[in-house]
């Protein structure tokens, strides 16, 4: 293949839209994707529930009270039929500690409030078949399952790939 066909078939995937992209409303993903960072989301990378990942950022809507839709970014930490609870600023899967990969930096500081699902007198929650448990990166301002309760696998739009900073710096995400 020649290098303007390579680029020209590479415009056309891009023009029919393989990928989505979403604009970063906050700071609750920091330091991986920033307020005003572009995050390109592929649609297609979950055919099912068992295909999501721990550790990946998925794009998922979330209905509003008011009936409108919006859309969060965030990492997956918990997966379908796991228990997941949090003790002493560390997460546990199943009753075991989470070992977090050097590579993510989701802060374990976790602050637990009596306004959450997760709470200081409440500290674990049964994750039912086709849902998960997300968290913020920047977890001490981040509102997320432990706010808002588990997303389901309907409601998520796809897994956040790349991220597009301000300045046109590209970040490949894993």
């Amino acid at each position: 293949m020649k290098l303007y066909e390579f680029f020209f078939l590479m415009g056309l995937l891009l023009l029919c839209g393989c990928n989505d992209t979403y604009s970063e409303a906050g700071n609750t993903m920091e330091p991986t994707i920033r307020k005003g960072d572009t995050v390109i989301v592929d649609p297609k990378a979950y055919s099912s529930a068992s295909t999501v990942k721990r550790w990946n950022i998925i794009v998922y809507k979330f209905s509003l009270m008011n009936g409108d839709e919006s859309f969060f970014s965030k990492r997956v930490v918990g997966l379908p039929n796991e228990k997941i609870s949090f003790s002493n600023n560390k997460i546990f899967i199943n009753g075991k500690e989470l070992i977090i990969p050097e590579t993510v930096p989701l802060q374990p500081d976790v602050i637990l409030r009596e306004d959450r699902y997760i709470s200081p007198s409440n500290q674990s929650m049964d994750i039912s078949d086709n849902a998960f448990f997300v968290l913020g990166d920047n977890a001490r301002k981040s509102a997320d399952s432990r706010n808002y309760g588990l997303v389901n696998f309907s409601d998520i739009i796809g897994q956040s790939v790349e991220v597009i900073r301000k300045d046109g710096t590209r970040i490949i995400l894993k």
